[in-house]
């Protein structure tokens, strides 16, 4: 049996910065988006999806000072 996966999305607290991180260093082709919420980024043949977080975890701690954790 052959599983085929098009789309990783990602929870993430800052759209934004994680859209220019992946621009910038792979040079990825925003494909959708929805300011501040939503982003698709083309990767090959699979699409990677930056979603905002629900407003329960947003104000939530970091895990770790030194990462990047948006």
């Amino acid at each position: 049996m052959s599983v085929s996966m098009t789309r990783l999305i990602l929870y993430v607290r800052d759209v934004a910065l994680l859209k220019s991180f992946y621009q910038t260093h792979f040079d990825l082709p925003v494909t959708e988006e929805i300011e501040g919420e939503w982003v698709v980024l083309k990767a090959g043949e699979i699409e990677i999806a930056l979603h905002r977080v629900g407003e329960p975890y947003r104000d939530r701690p970091r895990l770790c000072e030194n990462a990047l954790i948006a």
